[in-house]
């Protein structure tokens, strides 16, 4: 139980890491709007393989942010959220194998 919890922790934090990557890099090329809205380009490869990258790995923590967001807000119902926190867990999960799959596979952790 808790090697399921750990690889569900790595899934999540490695989509919060993401995303203040992305902010960081995306924050001062845009307009000074003040938004923090996700924004992908997908005018160059390289653009494209970041914005898959971005919606692959850091979805869990835009799931959860929007949906605790939204019912804070009264627009999402508390079933609706409780969704949002599953799914969220479920696709931090799986993104946290890959993670954890890549790092026994490269050495970077040992069994």
């Amino acid at each position: 139980m808790l090697a399921v919890v750990y690889v569900i922790v790595t899934g999540f934090v490695a989509a919060g890491l993401l995303n203040a990557l992305h902010q960081a890099i995306q924050l001062p090329q845009q307009a000074n709007d003040g938004s923090p809205a996700l924004l992908l380009s997908f005018e160059t490869p390289l653009d494209k393989a970041w914005s898959l990258i971005m919606c692959t790995f850091a979805g869990p923590y835009y799931l959860v942010r929007y949906g605790l967001r939204f019912w804070l807000q009264s627009i999402l119902p508390g079933p609706a959220f409780a969704l949002c926190l599953a799914l969220g867990a479920v696709w931090s999960f799986f993104s946290g194998v890959v993670l954890v799959e890549t790092a026994l596979l490269v050495g970077a952790i040992s069994q």
